[in-house]
């Protein structure tokens, strides 16, 4: 150890170096500053097995080496676990390895976020028995291998090769059935994470479609009607001009029976009627839109009942993360 000290007056700060061997019979050292007060050699326990069978014996150590063991041994763990994932192949271009390399670090990083929703530690319904990492690869690489971009269900799936050379219609159909729950009567209905994801875009700019307890952004979203090139409109499947910019959507704006009522723009936009038009038909239950149907009136009324409880889960949430 050495005290580097400088003369009166000086405005250069003192500091202690410390240099240290990190095993007396290795050739690696530790050089640190101001990491370490003082360097003591010592003998530490160390014990390995359980009950009758354990045994202890005694090793050489020094502060430095017990500080490195103790915090900065972690990257070692960590370079370690990435290589447990065995992401690697042979190729020439030196930018694979960086990539492998991240790649490794996003399914290691993924891995804990499981296990700390499968343990109960974000959301107690969700508490289930974790699987082992491997497994956890597996699943993981079979979901990756079966997805298709077109079913929208990320962010930047849209610019992919598999999207774009979809066509629009059959754009946003979910083959897995995730989005979609089957009630008891053999009745489906739209799941409430997909709920939430409308509820709360995940885009930071983006307004929510829903507003059935908000009427300053219903009134938004009415107030951002313009007319353009005709379309489908996106609940009922009639022609229509009218487009709410706030949304990027061609929906009704008046009754076709009678012109001084509104009609789709209000259902729409409406929670109670979420999971029953035409877009949501063909984005989340896969419905192409030549076999869409409008919902009758009492199919309106049973999914007014289902959402009306996924509307009372989501405030009592909300009121809980008051």
């Amino acid at each position: 150890m050495k005290q580097v000290t400088h003369p009166p007056g000086s405005e250069k700060k003192e500091y202690t170096l410390t240099h240290v061997s990190f095993q007396s019979t290795g050739g690696t050292n530790i050089s640190s500053v101001n990491a370490l007060s003082e360097n003591v050699l010592y003998v530490k326990e160390r014990k390995k097995g359980r009950g009758e069978q354990q045994r202890r014996w005694a090793i050489e150590m020094c502060n430095a080496r017990d500080l490195y063991l103790k915090n900065y041994s972690a990257v070692d763990k960590i370079d370690q676990a990435l290589i447990n994932w065995r992401v690697t192949y042979r190729s020439w271009r030196w930018w694979h390895a960086p990539m492998r390399h991240g790649k490794a670090i996003a399914m290691s990083m993924a891995y804990q976020i499981y296990l700390q929703c499968a343990e109960g530690g974000v959301d107690p319904e969700w508490k289930v028995r974790p699987v082992s990492g491997p497994m956890f690869k597996h699943k993981m690489s079979l979901q990756m291998v079966t997805y298709k971009a077109k079913n929208l269900r990320y962010p930047g799936d849209e610019k992919m090769r598999g999207s774009t050379q979809t066509g629009k219609r059959y754009r946003g159909t979910n083959d897995d059935g995730v989005a979609i729950v089957t009630l008891d009567n053999n009745t489906k209905r739209v799941h409430y994470d997909k709920y939430l994801d409308m509820k709360m875009p995940k885009e930071r700019l983006k307004k929510s479609r829903l507003c059935s307890d908000n009427m300053t952004l219903l009134k938004e979203h009415i107030n951002s009607m313009v007319c353009k090139h005709k379309a489908k409109c996106q609940y009922c499947g009639k022609l229509t001009f009218m487009v709410c910019t706030l949304c990027g959507v061609h929906v009704c704006f008046k009754d076709s029976t009678n012109q001084t009522s509104l009609s789709c723009v209000l259902h729409y936009h409406d929670d109670d009627y979420y999971g029953i038009g035409m877009e949501d038909r063909r984005r989340l239950f896969g419905v192409p839109e030549r076999d869409y149907k409008k919902p009758s009136a009492k199919e309106i009324s049973e999914n007014r009942t289902y959402m009306q409880g996924l509307r009372r889960r989501y405030q009592e949430a909300l009121e809980n993360m008051k």
